[in-house]
């Protein structure tokens, strides 16, 4: 309901945030199954060198293929220039990455001591300060579908985390 999938807004480019939210989500399951007694900045680490090694082939790789013009003309943000690099982008920059360093090491942390359940709704408020973002920088409201699809992620993971609350506490009876 997010990208709003038959709508005019729709272009398939917005399923790769959907495919990217899977493999998050299995990530989540490799991190909780079989990392919890690896370090949480190794963790983070090998993340950032896996992404910065496909980042650097698909950009090395780009000028290979030719691409349609009408995708290009319908993706500006994908296609466009490098903007020359000024100090005010390398700050951003190294700020952005002190931040994710911080905030991915600090979320693996948590996937690895504490229960998926609890852990992801809090996670998914991030949606709402996207939403807020959005609006804060851009003067964009969200749409009413948009609203309805993270109001469904956002429920969905609080009452999950209510059913496995209730089963501990059946458990524990």
């Amino acid at each position: 309901m997010i990208i709003q999938p038959g709508s005019t807004e729709f272009r398939p480019v917005l399923i790769m945030p959907v495919l990217a939210g899977a493999c998050y989500a299995a990530g989540v399951v490799v991190t909780r199954g079989f990392c919890a007694d690896q370090p949480s900045l190794a963790l983070t680490s090998i993340h950032n060198v896996f992404y910065a090694i496909l980042a650097v082939s698909v950009v090395s790789l780009m000028p290979i293929f030719t691409i349609d013009p009408k995708i290009v003309a319908q993706n500006p943000f994908l296609f466009r220039d490098w903007a020359p690099l000024t100090t005010a982008i390398l700050l951003m920059i190294i700020a952005t990455a002190i931040l994710h360093i911080i905030a991915m090491t600090a979320s693996i942390r948590a996937y690895q001591i504490a229960e998926s359940t609890f852990v992801a709704p809090i996670e998914y408020t991030y949606l709402v300060f996207a939403a807020v973002i959005d609006f804060a920088m851009w003067e964009v409201l969200p749409s009413s579908t948009t609203l309805i699809g993270i109001t469904l992620v956002v429920g969905s993971g609080i009452l999950i985390t209510l059913r496995e609350l209730a089963a501990k506490k059946s458990q524990i009876d």
